[in-house]
């Protein structure tokens, strides 16, 4: 499987674009849409980058992503289900991701397990503090990713549901009307 062009799309919204490097308060630079520069790329700290090589970065991020979960995963999952698992990938890393898939090649079948996976990752250390503590945002994106991966609607329509910008009641009329015009 590969990323859906929702998610992409997702993805991009979610990141936001940055033509220059920013630091991410850990001691790594980023850039572009959240691609994290390795030490292999210094040229990136020095200038700007456009919109079209800021998604090439991000493509090129994803598809080690992909091949994890097609390599790995037990069960084939759902377009939904990829795309979750690809957020969540891209967001918390490759070994988070592991560790997801790991869950879900042991669940039987049983995605309750995989969805509580993923939400355990919402803490983030503050770097003035020094603590891990819950990150309002984390939460809303592990809401996003859960709601995707549980979405049994096509990926244009789930997209919809998991956006927390979209109230539900918009949603439900619009799937009532696409409802009506094809029945």
């Amino acid at each position: 499987m590969i990323t859906s062009e929702q998610q992409i799309g997702r993805l991009k919204s979610i990141e936001q674009f940055s033509a220059r490097a920013y630091g991410d308060g850990k001691g790594h630079s980023s850039i572009g849409y959240g691609h994290q520069i390795q030490s292999n790329e210094g040229q990136l700290l020095l200038g700007s980058i456009t919109q079209a090589f800021a998604e090439q970065l991000m493509r090129n991020d994803i598809a080690p992503l992909e091949d994890q979960i097609n390599n790995n995963l037990s069960a084939s999952p759902s377009q939904n289900q990829f795309d979750a698992l690809i957020d969540f990938g891209f967001n918390c890393g490759g070994g988070a991701l592991d560790k997801v898939i790991i869950t879900w090649n042991n669940s039987g079948g049983d995605t309750s397990p995989v969805t509580a996976e993923i939400g355990q990752y919402v803490k983030w250390h503050n770097t003035k503090t020094g603590v891990l503590e819950n990150n309002a945002d984390l939460e809303s994106r592990r809401a996003m990713e859960i709601t995707l991966f549980n979405s049994i609607l096509p990926p244009v329509l789930a997209g919809l549901v998991a956006s927390p910008a979209v109230p539900l009641i918009a949603v439900c009329v619009f799937g009532l009307a696409i409802f009506y015009i094809f029945s």
